[in-house]
């Protein structure tokens, strides 16, 4: 008997080099483009708010950490949209998903060690007990988590001292290098 992985999902993890020096100017950056909270959201964004420039000033500010990334994946890929969330205290994210192709990239640009993390769930029930899984993402901050746009993930509501403030970015896969 040879039992065998069928089916695996990974994702990446990279920490930003001379982070507190890009923190400042991601901050600085994010300025221009200020958050709202909609009725229906349970936190602030500037997703449904014009970004136009953002991707640009992004990846010039992430050039290095993009070129890791392009180098790990083994492929070119284009940011297809960037936004950032704020979390006050008692703000969560449903479950949700970014759709069916391409990456999403979580950068953690505001945190400590009491901020609620990001969970991703398993698209398939445990086998054995039919149960859901889940894996708590690292979300220290100055780390950016890359993962599959189809996984389903959330945030429970936060209870940090501080606003935790993330950039979420999606790219699409261009071709392999």
């Amino acid at each position: 008997m040879n039992e065998q992985i069928m089916f695996e999902i990974n994702f990446l993890e990279l920490e930003i080099k001379n982070f507190n020096e890009k923190k400042s100017r991601l901050l600085d950056m994010l300025k221009a483009y200020p958050e709202k909270r909609l009725k229906n959201q349970n936190f602030l964004t500037n997703r449904q708010s014009d970004r136009n420039g953002m991707a640009e000033k992004f990846e010039e500010l992430m050039m290095n950490e993009i070129k890791n990334i392009t180098e790990n994946l083994k492929c070119n890929f284009k940011l297809q949209d960037i936004w950032s969330i704020t979390y006050e205290v008692g703000d969560y994210h449903p479950v949700h998903n970014h759709g069916g192709i391409g990456l999403t990239g979580l950068l953690y640009l505001q945190t400590n060690e009491n901020c609620s993390p990001t969970y991703c769930l398993q698209p398939w029930n445990d086998h054995m007990e039919d149960k859901t899984i889940y894996r708590k993402l690292p979300s220290k901050e100055g780390t950016i988590v890359i993962f599959p746009k189809f996984i389903n993930h959330f945030t429970e509501p936060h209870d940090g001292d501080l606003d935790k403030k993330i950039i979420a970015f999606d790219f699409e896969m261009l071709e392999n290098k």
